[in-house]
């Protein structure tokens, strides 16, 4: 397959199906294909990504997410952000992720990597943990 050749690039837009594990109760959740960004390829079938969310408007996305303002000119079907906590950035297979159906450009990943920069110096107190496929 052509796609397992080539590098997905920093910032190109994929779904896929993702699971969540309770930080504290360890219950897992599977949820339906849904939008994230690519952070890196590791160019051994593996990629890092950060998980996406357009419900905005919640408390932890002001506090642990970058706005995407331009989402619908990068792709996303509303406004979005990227969740930048270290619990919604994680490694999949290539393989797991669909087409890149988008692409955040290289000024808005800047303020993105600022900003999971800015979340990594914080002490967390989340409640949900993506689960990469390494730590499966």
């Amino acid at each position: 397959m052509e796609n397992e050749k080539s590098v997905l690039p920093m910032g190109a837009l994929c779904k896929a199906k993702l699971e969540f594990k309770h930080v504290e109760t360890g219950e897992s959740v599977q949820s339906s294909p849904r939008p994230l960004l690519i952070v890196r390829d590791l160019e051994d079938g593996a990629v890092q990504i950060a998980t996406i969310t357009s419900r905005i408007e919640k408390r932890h996305v002001a506090e642990f997410g970058h706005v995407l303002e331009d989402s619908l000119e990068y792709g996303l079907t509303k406004k979005s952000a990227v969740l930048c906590s270290p619990y919604n950035i994680g490694y999949l297979s290539r393989e797991n992720l669909s087409e890149p159906f988008g692409k955040v450009p290289l000024t808005e990943m800047v303020k993105v990597f600022d900003k999971i920069e800015q979340v990594n110096k914080k002490e967390l107190n989340l409640h949900m943990k993506l689960v990469s496929e390494l730590e499966r």
